[in-house]
């Protein structure tokens, strides 16, 4: 069993730490299980606006607060394929005016409430399942579709 744990603090207050665990040689070496949460608080994120219209001027700053937990298996079909998957969420994400010392700029969420409306509510993505196969299984220099 594998546990990490750490977190980090950045010259801009910016906090985040992290824990993950993980098990493997389950069911005689074809199984790795793992989870991993993580959590992020950014202090002063500058926002201008979306796209090519912003401007300069129109400099904001929010506060991003958000967890992440996820989870993910490993199964070693045979020598040469693994099969992984990952399943996660991103709990409670929130936007919240810039905080800290030194806050410079006005609040992104009185000044984008409609970008920040949209923002709170981000839509349940879904990825692939990579598969995966070793070069020496190969008996050549892998493609780049032979990896995810």
């Amino acid at each position: 069993m594998l546990v990490d744990v750490s977190a980090a603090v950045s010259w801009s207050l910016y906090n985040i730490a992290q824990a993950s665990v993980e098990v493997s040689h389950l069911a005689h070496d074809r199984l790795t299980v793992g989870a991993q949460l993580m959590y992020q608080d950014f202090l002063q994120v500058e926002y201008f606006g979306l796209g090519n219209g912003s401007r300069e001027a129109d400099q904001s700053g929010y506060r991003f607060k958000n967890t992440d937990v996820v989870g993910y298996a490993t199964v070693k079909a045979t020598r040469w394929l693994s099969v992984s998957g990952r399943v996660g969420d991103i709990l409670r994400p929130r936007l919240l005016a810039a905080a800290g010392p030194g806050v410079l700029f006005p609040s992104t969420v009185d000044l984008f409430s409609d970008a920040v409306e949209g923002a709170q509510f981000m839509p349940r993505l879904s990825g692939p399942i990579p598969g995966r196969r070793s070069r020496a299984a190969l008996g050549r220099e892998p493609y780049a579709a032979d990896f995810d």
